[in-house]
């Protein structure tokens, strides 16, 4: 369909209205729903005015349904958010997403939608928040979007990565939640969770691309992040603990690369000094140490920067012994004789001291591990 055949059918559909309105407002929906994009094309570039018209029902401008239709080729999406940029910032009445929602939503093959749109954003449009407090990260990483597409996120506003939704959901969850609803990566999962080699890991690595990269980058923000030049791949373990990532995705860090558990951040903390201070995990606190020892048992001997071994720290937080203070203790069994840097008590007075309804069990425990310390 011309220009001037658009003409006449608007000048047919529209006679008798006010000169002022914009009457190519309803003949835009028609093409887009025809999926006619060269007519759209020619009515943008006609009639910019047009791409900034809201269908009343759903609340979506010419610029969310051209992303959220599969034939829109790269080239109408760069015409419409070329002339009504504003758009981007629009959000429909349903669901609250605006066309970056959409197009990341949408983009499980290619990153070209998202790249034309992204010309057209300001850093702050990434942030914006649907109707369960998710951002354009949170459609990427629920909807299988590629790698580039999460890179591509994050570069153009990296504080994206520290928004949750409304009930607490980071990105990184949603990733792994939505890979694990798949049956391929499930299985991935449960075999490497049970020490099995994948025959085929194709579909796990691209998985594991985007978790290790977000993870990583959410690590970068933190104040305990390294310089640059010392950030490794062995850090991905300590993103995920700062970003609360499900604890099968920290196994499946620690068991892939057992080098992870050794890696220091700036205050030479290791994954086990973060689990006893941060304690992200307290419903499966056990499972999550043990995890971390069995890469790395060396760790329970490691003093961060401070001089603090991880049983100290437990002990502070009043991690109780049968809940994984016990399985550091059990992997260095020298740390119940060496003196707090702090308060130079030894361990069971410590625990004594900070009190708690397991400080009793703690101090017992502590003590019947290496009786002699009270005569030292």
């Amino acid at each position: 369909m011309n220009i001037a055949d658009l003409e006449i059918k608007r000048s047919n559909s529209n006679r008798g209205e006010d000169d002022h309105d914009n009457s190519f407002g309803p003949l835009i929906f028609e093409c887009i729903a025809q999926q006619d994009w060269q007519a759209v094309q020619a009515i943008c570039e006609s009639n910019p005015q047009a791409a900034t018209c809201i269908d009343p029902v759903s609340g979506r401008s010419p610029l969310h349904m051209a992303c959220s239709i599969g034939s829109a080729s790269p080239r109408v999406i760069e015409v419409v958010a070329s002339v009504a940029p504003e758009m981007i910032q629009v959000a429909d009445k349903v669901y609250r997403d605006t066309p970056l929602h959409i197009v990341c939503r949408n983009s499980q093959t290619t990153v070209v939608k998202l790249e034309t749109v992204l010309k057209y954003c300001d850093p702050e449009d990434i942030l914006h928040r649907n109707v369960i407090g998710g951002t354009c990260l949170h459609s990427a990483c629920g909807h299988n979007a590629t790698f580039e597409v999460l890179k591509l996120i994050v570069e153009k506003n990296p504080s994206v990565l520290k928004i949750s939704t409304f009930d607490g959901t980071p990105p990184i969850r949603g990733l792994f939640f939505s890979y694990t609803q798949s049956i391929p990566g499930v299985l991935a999962v449960g075999k490497i969770l049970k020490g099995a080699t994948l025959t085929d890991s194709g579909h796990f690595d691209r998985f594991w691309a985007k978790a290790s990269y977000l993870a990583l980058q959410y690590f970068r923000l933190s104040e305990a992040c390294p310089p640059d030049a010392l950030i490794t791949n062995d850090h991905v373990a300590h993103g995920l603990i700062y970003y609360n990532a499900p604890l099968n995705l920290l196994k499946v860090a620690l068991m892939r690369n057992p080098g992870c558990a050794q890696a220091l951040d700036k205050d030479g903390n290791t994954c086990l000094h973060l689990l006893v201070e941060r304690r992200p995990y307290r419903l499966k606190e056990l499972d999550a140490i043990q995890s971390t020892l069995a890469a790395y048992p060396e760790a329970a001997a490691v003093a961060n920067y401070a001089g603090q071994p991880p049983l100290i720290m437990a002990i502070r937080n009043k991690i109780p012994f049968e809940k994984a203070l016990g399985e550091i203790l059990k992997a260095d069994m020298t740390a119940v004789s060496s003196r707090d840097t702090e308060t130079n008590l030894f361990p069971f007075q410590l625990a004594a001291s900070v009190g708690g309804p397991e400080a009793l069990n703690t101090t017992f425990q502590l003590l019947a591990a290496l009786p002699q310390v009270i005569c030292s």
